[in-house]
């Protein structure tokens, strides 16, 4: 049976409700807005299919095969769209023109990030940019991955390293049908942290919001403005001034797991990883015109074949990946927990933060 005696030994993947058919786990949300699972002891049957899932409790089994690649999508109102270089739909369209399934994360109508499936362009494009919140993957998302790989579906699933991790742990095989995608994670906040920013937002525009984008690249790829429709009218926050941006790139918002990730140092377990290339201009001049930049490294010959298929829709070619560590952090270290941490959730919790 899982027992959270630490907070930083739960991930919030999800596995063990996944894995747990007598229904005896749910996940509900702690003081701070991150999830965690609850066990009803009447009904566990001590199996222990729920440790079995779990990434925190099983850190072998990683990939050491490592290409990186500097790419971006040649559609250039895709790549727009997208947190980076726009990487993500040619790997979703050749998947569902395969009569595959693309797994991503989108937002619900109380702008929480979920974990859903589409198939087809429309409802796969909801999967398109960063959310800077924890997704919930539910109790039945798992389920369906493995329901469409026996279907003999083509599945795409992306996601955090640990959400695939736990996907890969709940699924006890390899699917040759199965392409998983995680991306470069810095770390994830909580709902309750967004919740309470959207809210600041809100008063500060008079309005409700009606569609929120993290990444927002009217002003260019590097910098890291967010966009928001309230009253059918857009608005735009610097990141360089914008409270949730800042606290989220020192590290202050995020779950505590999140401080000691066992997947850095290019650990992870999925087919391909996908990021921002940051300092794509001191290698690539002939990537950075500031509209978006992926590296793409992939850490297994299945990945690396995936890659070759969306060769048409994509321009790329290897990269030096010790070079590009250097400019992007979360490849190679979590963040550092520090003492200011709980006292900006303090202040949050009572509506104190955001003014």
């Amino acid at each position: 049976m899982i027992e959270i005696n630490n907070k930083k030994d739960c991930c919030g993947c999800c596995g063990c409700i996944n894995i747990c058919y007598h229904n005896a786990i749910s996940m509900e949300y702690d003081s701070e807005g991150f999830l965690y699972p609850i066990i009803d002891l009447d009904s566990c049957k001590d199996c222990r299919l729920c440790e079995k899932v779990c990434p925190q409790l099983n850190t072998d089994s990683f990939n050491t095969f490592n290409k990186a690649y500097v790419a971006i999508n040649k559609n250039l109102s895709e790549r727009c769209d997208s947190s980076s270089g726009g990487i993500f739909l040619p790997l979703a369209r050749y998947t569902l023109e395969n009569n595959g399934v693309v797994f991503g994360v989108k937002f619900n109508n109380e702008f929480k990030a979920v974990h859903s499936f589409g198939e087809n362009l429309s409802e796969v494009k909801k999967f398109v940019g960063s959310k800077y919140i924890q997704s919930n993957v539910g109790n039945e998302t798992f389920r369906e991955v493995k329901k469409f790989l026996k279907d003999k579906r083509e599945v795409l699933f992306t996601g955090t390293p640990c959400q695939i991790k736990a996907l890969k742990l709940f699924l006890r095989k390899e699917y040759n049908n199965l392409i998983t995608v995680d991306l470069l994670c810095h770390g994830v906040p909580s709902y309750l942290v967004f919740d309470a920013y959207r809210g600041y937002l809100e008063d500060k525009y008079g309005g409700k919001i009606q569609s929120f984008k993290f990444r927002d690249k009217h002003s260019g790829w590097k910098r890291y403005d967010l966009s928001f429709i309230i009253n059918e009218k857009i608005f735009y926050e610097n990141s360089v001034d914008d409270l949730f941006i800042k606290n989220f790139r020192e590290d202050l918002f995020l779950r505590y797991s999140c401080y000691d990730c066992p997947v850095k140092k290019f650990n992870s377990i999925s087919d391909i990883t996908i990021g921002d290339y940051w300092g794509v201009e001191g290698i690539h001049k002939d990537f950075n015109d500031d509209k978006g930049t992926s590296i793409i490294i992939t850490h297994t010959p299945k990945g690396e074949n995936f890659l070759k298929e969306i060769a048409k829709d994509i321009e790329f070619k290897s990269t030096d990946l010790e070079f590009a560590s250097q400019f992007n952090r979360a490849m190679y270290s979590s963040g550092v927990l520090k003492d200011s941490r709980k006292v900006i959730f303090d202040k949050i919790k009572n509506n104190e933060f955001f003014r």
